[in-house]
């Protein structure tokens, strides 16, 4: 992140996940939410 910061310029905090296997599926939802708004 520190090579390539967010396009949007917004900070970006790192945490510690607890989410296990839920981070993938979270993930990929949140890259689909993307995709679709940018249609």
């Amino acid at each position: 992140l520190a090579a390539e910061p967010p396009i949007s310029g917004h900070p970006v905090k790192l945490l510690r996940a607890s989410l296990g296997a839920d981070a993938v599926p979270l993930g990929a939802a949140a890259r689909a939410r993307h995709e679709l708004a940018a249609r």
